[in-house]
């Protein structure tokens, strides 16, 4: 199914739009003077979310926690000598 919205009537309802193509795996298409602007599509997960997979996402998740300390400058450049992976 899909659900067809002027862009000011999604504005208003974004969140219960959402909501409900998200429940429903319907596609909203909005539109702008008669044209449509947007096409948003549910996409696929899979249908459980296993204990297993949890404890996967966990396990990647705790490896990254803490490893990044200091980020001064951003925006610098980073030099071959400074890739780990290089070394």
């Amino acid at each position: 199914m899909t659900i067809h919205v002027t862009r000011k009537d999604f504005e208003d309802r974004t969140a219960e739009l959402l909501d409900s193509a998200e429940r429903h795996g319907e596609t909203i298409m909005v539109t702008e003077g008669g044209k449509t602007v947007f096409e948003l599509k549910t996409i696929e997960r899979p249908s459980t979310y296993t204990e297993e997979m949890r404890r996967h996402d966990d396990a990647i998740l705790a490896r990254l926690r803490g490893s990044l300390t200091k980020y001064d400058r951003p925006f610098d450049s980073v030099g071959e000598e400074d890739w780990e992976a290089l070394k």
